[in-house]
């Protein structure tokens, strides 16, 4: 039997809002309601947002997008209330203590998960900063691996590539640059990439018997990310 109830995602809570905006303003104007008190509590729709997130409804657990959109979601929330007094450009410095504190939680959590090395040649590690590079991986056995493009381009060839596992990850950083990966037709993708000011497509074109699952996860801030065959 079909399951015909909504899914709980992030256009279904942002259309609910924006209905309930215009009903607002239109009560205001005609005189009925005073919108102002109830439009200060805006910044808890990125709190319900980032908590779907992190909690998984609808998606896979998203830790750290989930997270960032919480904080950002509380933060503002408080500066609403004047609970909290600050400017947006006081607080930019943080968004350096958070990606490098992501970086570096990543990268241990890789280190413990690793277990036994990895041969290079099985494990895609791109890194480019000002500059650009290709990279194509024709592994028996490939685990993985991260691409990171600091105001440059990575392209990722990996269409020669065959999966240790059934799912694997990619972890991505595009940073006023860009990414582009290359996968077998018998890959689906999962994007779990946070775009800011950013954008992430995926045209990869997905065969009924898909045997490999990739996940693509990280952040672009702009820039832009694509996923092809």
């Amino acid at each position: 039997m079909a399951d015909n109830r909504p899914r709980f995602s992030a256009q279904l809570v942002i259309g609910f809002a924006l209905a309930v905006v215009g009903v607002l303003f239109t009560l205001d104007n005609l005189s009925i309601l005073e919108s102002e008190p109830i439009l200060r509590w805006w910044p808890a729709l990125l709190v319900v947002v980032g908590l779907s997130r992190l909690l998984g409804f609808g998606t896979r657990p998203q830790m750290v997008a989930g997270g960032l959109i919480t904080g950002a979601g509380v933060l503002l929330l408080l500066a609403s209330f004047d609970m909290l007094r600050f400017s947006i450009w006081e607080l930019w410095p943080l968004q350096l203590v958070f990606f490098g504190a992501w970086l570096v939680l990543r990268g241990v959590r890789r280190t413990r998960e690793g277990g036994s090395p990895v041969d290079p040649d099985d494990y895609a590690n791109a890194f480019v900063l000002i500059g650009g590079m290709t990279r194509k991986m024709n592994s028996s056995q490939f685990r993985g691996g991260e691409a990171t493009a600091f105001m440059g381009g990575v392209e990722l060839d990996l269409r020669e590539a065959h999966a240790a596992r059934d799912t694997i990850v990619i972890d991505v950083l595009a940073w006023w640059g860009g990414i582009e990966l290359w996968v077998p037709p018998d890959w689906k993708v999962t994007s779990e990439v946070l775009p800011i000011m950013a954008g992430f497509e995926d045209k990869t074109k997905v065969q009924p018997d898909a045997k490999t699952h990739l996940i693509v996860r990280g952040f672009v801030v702009m820039g832009g990310i694509e996923v092809g065959n």
